[in-house]
This record gives structure tokens, sequence and C-alpha cells, in this order.
């Protein structure tokens, strides 16, 4: 069908179908075009919550090990602002859930199984129970309730748990694992408990299953346990006084000429249990042992102490040397964890 303008020209008249197909063709790409800026905004969003995932790992203190894993966890649950795994123990406990079997049936070395536990028990306790810093364990009972745990067998079977409920002679602890697996593999056995405490170190002891029920597990508290690798404490920032002098080898056999440093004056500036950065006017030497003596609480301190490392402000000939302390009598050493602990 034809129409003539008024110029004389002759214009065809499209079909229905013919207008309905341009129209769906013109709404295709429009509609191509929107989910295509929809898409854009949400890659923005999602490389933003990324973003801010990875500025709270890092204020958590997590490693990119530890960061890696609490991703996955948040890609494993569909999570849609990652964020939401640091607010919800029960994600990460609903992660490790799903993780364990397939762990259990790869083809992983057991040494790699126990490794990939023990991240997973540290990560969980930095995300969920941060500390600055714990009193040492004086025994099990004292374990905080809520604690990540991983357990071995003989038999290279690994679990991960959570302490539910302590007594006065067992600890109940929530498997994550099927009850049919936990009582095929960790019934009647002798199991390694490892846990590690935020601001303390990490803990090991020897049980037994006596009885499960569901995916609970009672187990015996033992009379001792290992307090093994101490967590690195945070400095404290402090300004006070303090004397250093060389302490002679006397197992030396040789002589090397130098005469040993007399006393030196400085300021103790940052402390914790095992360090101390100190700030001198003058260079000390690695292969020497210091006494590093100042006082605290209106107790004197004498410190064994080796150099680990210096920094120098070269315009004012000021260095800045961190001792590793190495001996000191157990009331030092006391008062000094009694004021990290109050000043922190």
């Amino acid at each position: 069908m034809e129409i003539i303008t008024v110029w004389g020209v002759k214009w065809r008249i499209a079909p229905v179908w013919e207008v309905l197909l341009g129209i769906v063709i013109i709404g295709l790409i429009i509609a191509f075009f929107g989910l295509l800026r929809y898409y854009q905004t949400l890659k923005k969003k999602k490389a933003s919550a990324y973003q801010l995932f990875l500025f709270k790992t890092k204020q958590k203190g997590l490693t990119n090990f530890q960061s890696k894993i609490m991703h996955s966890m948040a890609d494993t649950l569909n999570l849609p602002r990652p964020e939401q795994l640091f607010n919800n123990p029960g994600l990460f406990e609903s992660a490790i859930g799903n993780f364990m079997p397939y762990l259990m049936s790869s083809e992983e070395t057991k040494d790699s199984l126990e490794s990939i536990c023990h991240d997973l028990i540290i990560t969980y306790e930095k995300v969920y129970h941060a500390a600055q810093f714990k009193e040492p364990l004086a025994d099990l009972r004292s374990l905080e309730v809520d604690t990540l745990l991983y357990f071995k067998t003989e038999e290279a079977n690994v679990a991960i748990g959570k302490v539910d409920t302590i007594t006065t002679d067992s600890i109940n602890i929530v498997f994550f694992r099927k009850p049919k697996d936990i009582m095929t593999r960790f019934m009647d056995r002798d199991i390694d408990v490892y846990f590690w405490r935020s601001g303390d170190a990490e803990y090991s002891f020897t049980s037994h299953v006596n009885n499960i029920e569901g995916n609970i597990i009672n187990i015996p508290i033992p009379e001792t346990f290992n307090r093994g690798k101490e967590v690195r404490h945070p400095y404290v920032e402090v300004i006070i006084p303090c004397v250093i002098s060389g302490i002679k080898d006397t197992d030396s056999k040789t002589d090397t000429g130098k005469k040993e440093p007399g006393e030196i004056n400085g300021t103790l500036n940052r402390l914790n249990e095992y360090e101390a950065v100190v700030r001198v006017n003058q260079e000390l030497d690695y292969n020497k042992k210091y006494s590093l003596k100042f006082k605290m609480s209106d107790f004197k301190i004498d410190i064994v102490c080796q150099l680990l490392s210096d920094r120098t402000i070269a315009e004012d000939e000021i260095y800045y040397v961190t001792f590793k302390l190495l001996q000191m009598s157990e009331p030092a050493r006391n008062i000094i964890k009694q004021y990290i602990s109050e000043h922190l």
C-alpha cells in the first residue's frame, strides 16, 4: 500500500507487523544499553564492596591468605555484601560445614589438612574474638565459650568444632560435620586438639571422645596442656629514661681488641613483652649483648637483651634501636605484663 505526498513522491505504508518489528528492535536496543549501564553500576558497587572488604580484613590483622579465605567464603555463600561476613559468625561456620566434607574427600596430605584447619581457626578468632592482649590460660576450664578448635586423629582425620559448654571435668564441642561422619571417624578415639587465642598464644592438648550426641561431642578435660607459639603483641608507647651497658662475652676465647661500651643513657620509647625500642645517641654493636635498665612502677628492672635492628636520623645523630628481651627476673616480667595489659 502506498500514499502520494504533496511533492508527488510515492511513500510506502508499512504493514502492522513491520511497525511492531521495528518497535521490538528499538526496544531491544534500549534494553541492551539499559542492562549494560546497570551491569556497569553493579560492577562499580561490587568493586567498592570488595575494597571495603579488603580494608576490613587489614583492620582485623588478617594475612593475605586469610583474606582470601574470607573472600572465598563470601563468594561461596553468595553474599550481596561480603562485609556481612564480619558481623555474623554463623555465616563463617556454615561455610566451614560445607567445606569440610569436600576437604576430607580431597587428596590433600595430612600436613596440608592440618595447615588449612589451622588457618581457618586463626581467621575465625581474629575476626570474631579479636583482642590485643589476653592473660594466658591457667587451665582449660577458663577457655572461652565459642572458641574455634580443630582436631586430628592418628588416622589423619581432621575436623573443626566450636566450644559449646564447659563443665568441671569435660568440654562439649559442636562439630561442623555430619553426625554419621563424626561417629565413624572420632568415636572412642584419642584426639589432638588445637586452638588459638587472639592476644595470647596457640594451645594444644590430647583427649578422648567419650560421647557423641548429634553433632556435639564430649571430651574430658586433661590435667595438662601445651602453650605454644605466642601471638606477637603490639607495642605500648612509653617515655621512660633507661641506661644501656654492654655485657662482656665470657665464653669468647678471642680478644677483638674492642673496649666494652660504658653506660649509655637513652629513652625507652616502645615496649612489649619481647621487644623494646630505645632512643640513643650512639651506634650499638649487633654482636654484643646488653643490659637494659629502667624503672617501672617503682621497681628497678634489669634485662639482658640483644640488638635486632636500628634506624638512624642522620641530621641529629639519633638512633632508634630495637632490642630482643632475652633474660629478666620473674617479678620484672610480671610487672611488664601488667603494665602492658593496663595500657593497651
